[in-house]
């Protein structure tokens, strides 16, 4: 007898819950940061308001960044064969493995707004920023 009431009461407290006026959960929702179907590499800028990838989208492997508040518009900022973008710790400059044309790959950085990328080392395979602690030197 106490088991029955005991799940009569669940079933109806069940019940209840399930017909309040609560809202119901949201769903997540996903929404496609780039158009192109050929980008690679993404990576944001440390505000979180921008994105850099790479892309061959224009039929060469460039690096472009986007915005993502206000107009969200995508611009190209290398011309080289680039890829594998990463943003400094400050979000200003952005670092780049280019392709060369003997074969060979150099890192470059270049402002995060574009205009001409700097040739910091040969050889290169992969690079990223690394922000000292604060005191170091």
């Amino acid at each position: 007898m106490g088991g029955t009431l005991l799940s009569v009461v669940l079933l109806g407290s069940m019940v209840a819950f399930l017909w309040s006026g609560r809202s119901r959960p949201l769903f997540l929702t996903y929404a496609y940061l780039t158009n192109a179907g050929s980008d690679t590499s993404p990576a944001w800028s440390p505000d979180g308001q921008s994105l850099a990838f790479a892309s061959r989208r224009d039929g060469r492997q460039r690096i472009w960044v986007k915005r993502i508040t206000g107009e969200s518009v995508e611009v190209a900022i290398t011309d080289g064969d680039d890829g594998r973008p990463r943003y400094s710790p400050d979000g200003q400059q952005i670092a780049f493995i280019r392709q060369m044309e003997d074969g060979t790959a150099a890192l470059y950085v270049v402002s995060s707004l574009g205009g001409e990328p700097r040739r910091i080392a040969g050889e290169a395979v992969d690079a990223d920023w690394h922000r000292m602690a604060a005191g170091c030197a």
